[in-house]
Parts: structure tokens; sequence; C-alpha cells
């Protein structure tokens, strides 16, 4: 049996360090901030700012709105370089990894 230390706030009375391992993470433990902080940050800033003038909330929403609406018609409907893009932008936005780019074989396709 391993020792406990008493201030640790995750054990439950009565529970020892070896039961509290052997429970899968929650949802909070396995769950990335980075999307919930970008939609926060999205959603913060224009309600904010219209705390101060109504106005100028509504356009900066707008201009948010449209934007976003922008990259994603860009992605779907642009040309091949602009699509490449605006997938890059929503892969960084996201916090993912590009893909390993193909391997060429050095062939009149290769450029």
């Amino acid at each position: 049996m391993s020792t406990v230390d008493p201030r640790d706030s995750s054990l439950d009375y009565g529970q020892t360090a070896d039961e509290v391992t052997a429970r899968p993470p929650s949802l909070w433990q396995t769950m990335s901030v980075r999307p919930l902080a970008v939609v926060g940050g999205a959603v913060a800033t224009p309600a904010g700012i219209a705390f101060a003038d109504a106005s100028v909330g509504e356009a900066l929403a707008a201009g948010e709105g449209g934007l976003a609406a922008l990259i994603l018609l860009s992605a779907l409907f642009g040309s091949a370089r602009v699509s490449e893009r605006a997938f890059r932008l929503l892969r960084w936005i996201a916090n993912r990894p590009e893909p390993e780019s193909p391997k060429s074989d050095g062939g009149p396709a290769a450029h």
C-alpha cells in the first residue's frame, strides 16, 4: 500500500493512492484548453466591448463572423493554393500538427 499525503485534495476520505491512480482521467484532465480559449476570446471580446458601446461591439462581432465565414469559404471553394493556406490556418487555430508532405521520387511531377 502506498503512503498518502493527507494534504492531497484529489483523494477522497478513506482512499489510497492506488485507488486514485486506477480511476480513468476525467474529461477536464483530458480536454485541451486551447479551443475553449479561442472560442471564449472570440465571444468575450465583442461582448466586453459591447458593454462600453453597443454599436462598436456589434460591428466587431460582425467582423469576426465575416472573417470566420471568409476562412471557411476560402478553404472550401478557393483555388488550390488559397484552400491549402486556409486549411493550414484552421490547423494552426486548432493546434493540430501539419501532416507530413508526401515523399517525391524525383519524377517529372516533383517541382
